[in-house]
């Protein structure tokens, strides 16, 4: 069995707390939606600008719907001014992940 796209790019890490996801944002995007792989990162457009938090605010909110799980459980680690992102996904398991974000970005 061959290990999953997202864990051989980097994309996705499992962490002692959940699962940490590597984002690169496209803000101002004409729609919310993945956009495939950016290097290491799952690229994520969205239509909020990168002004005062709002583009951070709308990728948290974008992933607590994915997931079902309340945007306190996202913690953004890296990347607060950065189109470069990392996010721990609280509670999840790779195995809670991998088949959401597969069907997400294809």
């Amino acid at each position: 069995m061959s290990e999953h796209p997202l864990l051989a790019q980097g994309c996705l890490t499992p962490g002692r707390d959940g699962v940490l996801i590597n984002i690169y944002v496209q803000p101002r995007a004409s729609r919310d939606a993945f956009a495939g792989i950016h290097g290491e990162s799952l690229k994520l457009a969205v239509t909020t600008p990168p002004i005062d938090g709002k583009a951070n605010e709308r990728v948290i909110k974008i992933l607590a719907k994915l997931f079902h799980i309340s945007k306190s459980s996202i913690i953004l680690t890296h990347g607060r001014q950065s189109r470069h992102k990392r996010l721990l996904l609280s509670g999840l398991s790779l195995d809670d992940v991998l088949p959401v974000l597969s069907k997400a970005i294809n």
